[in-house]
């Protein structure tokens, strides 16, 4: 994301934003599970999630559906942690009646690492 260039070419703006807030109904739901400790031996366990935002906005003529998945590796307890994860977000523009209508999605994937001392 480059805040200098201003807004971007769509509703959503630069970057990697998407509306996420607003009047209207909004849901977010997660579930991860822990699988068994010491799955990989002396390297931790492992630890899949996903995720979902949906949100029914007055300003938005579509429903924004956001969704995500991943997996964190977990070293040592939480002490050390892998996280890999991908979202995949709509993209607003207004349409030729001048309402607002998802015309596109984009993905986005994260790497991270976590270390605790």
């Amino acid at each position: 994301m480059n805040p200098a260039n201003g807004g971007g070419s769509s509703f959503n703006g630069s970057g990697n934003s998407f509306p996420i807030n607003g009047t209207g109904t909004l849901s977010y739901f997660q579930l991860g599970y822990l699988l068994k400790n010491n799955l990989l031996g002396e390297m931790g366990t492992l630890q899949p999630y996903v995720a979902s935002q949906i949100a029914s906005l007055d300003l938005l003529n579509d429903t924004m559906t956001m969704y995500e998945f991943g997996m964190n590796w977990l070293i040592k307890g939480h002490a050390t942690k892998v996280s890999l994860n991908y979202q995949s977000r709509p993209v607003f523009n207004f349409n030729n009646t001048n309402d607002l209508v998802s015309t596109d999605r984009r993905g986005m994937t994260v790497l991270q690492l976590q270390v605790s001392i």
